[in-house]
């Protein structure tokens, strides 16, 4: 997964709109898109803000990465299992910041 659809599901998976990120971002919501559709590479500072925003360690967001190879078929799988399990890691986190019922 390249870092641009791991920024967009981020922002996908925690029901934050375009607008709302961009916002938060201090950038246009055309930068955003050009950002999430891979035109744009995002500055080093802006991941950091990515950081605060989704409370999120640098390091979840590069470890989804793809690493690019020359089967495509093998490039499709990885991706498919990559996006499973960045869904499944941010539901994780997302259930250990909610209290449980009897608290």
């Amino acid at each position: 997964m390249v870092i641009n659809e791991t920024l967009r599901m981020l922002r996908t998976i925690n029901g934050v709109t375009g607008k709302e990120l961009a916002g938060e971002l201090g950038i246009s919501t055309s930068y955003l898109s050009e950002i999430e559709n891979g035109k744009k590479m995002p500055p080093f500072d802006m991941l950091q803000k990515y950081t605060s925003i989704f409370h999120v360690k640098l390091s979840t967001l590069v470890l989804f990465m793809e690493q690019e190879g020359d089967d495509q078929t093998s490039k499709i799988t990885t991706r498919t299992k990559t996006k499973d399990a960045l869904f499944r890691f941010m539901k994780f986190l997302d259930r250990m910041e909610q209290p449980d019922e009897g608290d």
